[in-house]
């Protein structure tokens, strides 16, 4: 059965629908639990494979930096260039440089940058959804959907069709005006040519400021640096207004040209392209700002560092995750008693925090044996302390007891 009503949730035109399903028995709830320890057990191993390839990664990527530091040949100047390092690795910095402006053809819009891209946005009714699910007396299932709309800028097509409410909330099919990105066909830092792979790492987005006097095209003006097809658009947009504005990363505009920090390979041209070091990982990198070569590498292995220990985290909650849909088998089956089942679901979870951070420094140690052999001991040693200080505990509290 299902049935709706609008309530009153003010402009929004909110409105609730209301469902009602039997509750799943005894023995479907065994099963969906069964099917859900099933799958937790390949979450927890698609886990620790996560975690293992993670060490893996960690240590061939610090490898990898510390042979190009050894290999990498610093430049005093980008206007110098030494034919016997081509194909070999440099570092350099320097001044940005493009031979012409970009410019946004449309709008008329020019800047003096590597990049430079538009942004677009159309004011669009919003769904949004609240779902609640009550125990009815009579065993049921009672499941309450709340719909909100609303009005809100957004930068892409919100396809009404899906709304549960189509009514009186229809937006366009499709955006009046495209966003465009537009790169430098030539970008330079002295005498080297970026390759299109380094110039797309250069991604210091800065708003385009507008002014408010020019014309940007017919019934187009500046509000706050972003354009809008009329005063009514800026301070009370209606469904289907746009509003546009403009970034640029890169600058090489005279006097205030972003400098950048590079390492890579200096192929003939001269060109700045991918190096393929020996142990096989390709090495570009690059930088905003003028930084030593050792600062680049060093922002590099802290890069590293960071990965690692995302993905690590990540991999534990993967495991914990994991472990109590496997758990959750042994909390259905006496969820029927209030007090016990409460009391297993905190248990089980408490477990499975334990159970994943021993998991995690398992599987840690384990790479490292294969990766880092002189740190997994210490590793090992962290995993099994869970296990070993309750039975330290009983032979300390014992002693006494039998003197």
């Amino acid at each position: 059965m299902s049935y709706s009503h609008v309530s009153p949730m003010g402009p929004s035109r909110g409105h609730v629908r209301v469902s009602h399903r039997r509750a799943p028995n005894f023995l479907e709830r065994v099963g969906n639990s069964m099917v859900g320890s099933v799958v937790g057990v390949f979450v927890v191993l698609g886990a620790c494979c996560l975690l293992f390839w993670n060490e893996g990664r960690s240590v061939r990527t610090y490898e990898m930096l510390v042979e190009a530091g050894d290999l990498c040949n610093p430049l005093r100047s980008p206007d110098n260039v030494y034919d016997n390092l081509n194909n070999k690795l440099v570092y350099l910095s320097g001044k940005l440089a493009t031979a012409e402006p970009l410019e946004d053809r449309l709008f008329g819009v020019p800047q003096s940058a590597v990049r430079l891209r538009r942004k677009v946005e159309m004011y669009q009714w919003v769904e949004e959804t609240e779902t609640r699910e009550y125990n009815e007396p009579d065993g049921s299932i009672r499941k309450e959907t709340i719909y909100n709309y609303f009005t809100e800028w957004k930068n892409y097509v919100v396809d009404s069709n899906s709304f549960d409410d189509r009514r009186y909330h229809d937006n366009p099919k499709t955006m009046p005006v495209e966003k465009m990105e537009l790169t430098a066909e030539s970008v330079t830092v002295g005498l080297f040519t970026l390759s299109r792979e380094a110039v797309l790492k250069i991604s210091n987005w800065k708003r385009l400021p507008l002014n408010p006097s020019t014309s940007y095209g017919s019934d187009t003006r500046a509000y706050d640096n972003t354009l809008y097809h009329s005063d009514s658009s800026f301070r009370n947009p209606q469904v289907g207004d746009v509003r546009v504005w403009f970034e640029y990363a890169g600058s090489t505009e005279l006097g205030r040209e972003d400098e950048v920090s590079v390492v890579a390979q200096q192929s003939p041209g001269p060109v700045l392209t991918s190096f393929r070091a020996p142990s096989g990982y390709d090495i570009l990198f690059l930088y905003m700002n003028r930084l030593s070569m050792n600062e680049v590498f060093e922002r590099e292995h802290a890069s590293n560092k960071l990965l690692t220990w995302v993905l690590r985290g990540v991999g534990w909650l993967i495991v914990f995750v994991g472990l109590n849909m496997i758990a959750n088998i042994v909390v259905t089956l006496f969820d029927w008693l209030p007090l016990l089942g409460g009391l297993l679901a905190f248990s089980t979870m408490i477990l499975a925090v334990i159970l994943a951070t021993s998991i995690s420094l398992l599987v840690t140690a384990v790479a490292w044996i294969f990766f880092r052999p002189l740190y997994a001991l210490a590793i090992l040693f962290g995993a099994c302390l869970p296990l070993i200080l309750p039975r330290l505990h009983d032979i300390l509290w014992s002693k006494p007891k039998n003197g």
